[in-house]
């Protein structure tokens, strides 16, 4: 029991030393993770990350494919022609209930993109309006770009 005061002082003394070091860093950068931009003529905003933000919530995206693709028919049945899809990873939802997803026009931006549902089904997304096949929608790390676009946690 002697000996746990001591170590218990050291392991507090060192996270307050990391804690420190790390804010000083942030202080000395003066780099915010992810910066909003408002885009002219619209209420819409672009997110921007580092790429330190971006590897820090996993972010992944795939491109939204043609709903008439071989594997998307087996998994969804068929579509009428310009339907697209997405994996339902890539669906969000507003506090209204409005179906959305995040595009990537390019590396580290983000944009919110409204999009109608069809159906969903085996964990495909059939969308009867929504971005052009082959648009880059975020797939992980959704949630996290909707808080930075909202302001939750702030």
């Amino acid at each position: 029991m002697k000996h746990l005061i001591p170590s218990t002082v050291l392991l507090v003394a060192a996270l307050t030393g990391s804690v420190a070091c790390a804010e000083s860093d942030a202080a000395v950068n003066n780099e915010k993770p992810a910066t909003l931009e408002k885009i002219e003529g619209s209420d819409l905003k672009r997110i921007i990350l580092l790429e330190r933000a971006a590897k820090r919530i996993d972010l992944q995206t795939e491109p939204l494919r043609e709903a008439n693709a071989p594997d998307v028919v087996a998994a969804t049945g068929p579509s009428p022609a310009g339907r697209t899809a997405l994996p339902y990873t890539a669906l969000l939802y507003d506090k209204t209930g409005a179906t959305f997803t995040y595009i990537s026009p390019k590396p580290l931006e983000y944009l919110h993109q409204a999009v109608t549902v069809e159906r969903i089904k085996a964990g495909v997304v059939v969308l009867s309006a929504g971005p052009p096949p082959g648009t880059a929608v975020v797939t992980r790390g959704g949630a996290q770009l909707f808080g930075v676009e909202t302001g939750v946690g702030k």
